[in-house]
């Protein structure tokens, strides 16, 4: 879990302005930059519960998904709090060194 939310922060590093071409960004191709649309992540590697959500109640209204099944069921941020135990919150690097 560590270096998935590593991972995840120097991906944001790489954004800027909605597009890859922030310091992180190392592709060399403009071509590769402009055909990729970039997605967001959360920095501290939670996943997005309202949006779960809202995309459960859709499957269980159109039938695909049966039962009582719920969000907080099913998600376990305890990796993910061990992880930030460790590493602390997000500081995107634009702001590192700043005080």
């Amino acid at each position: 879990m560590r270096a998935y939310v590593r991972a995840i922060r120097n991906y944001n590093d790489a954004l800027k302005d909605g597009k890859i071409a922030g310091p992180n960004a190392k592709i060399k191709d403009p071509a590769v930059y402009r055909a990729i649309t970039p997605q967001g992540c959360n920095p501290d590697g939670r996943v997005n519960e309202a949006s779960l959500k809202k995309d459960l109640k859709f499957y269980q209204e159109d039938g695909l998904v049966k039962g009582n099944a719920t969000v907080e069921q099913a998600v376990d941020n305890s990796f993910v709090e061990a992880a930030l135990k460790d590493l602390g919150p997000y500081k995107p690097m634009a702001m590192a060194g700043k005080k």
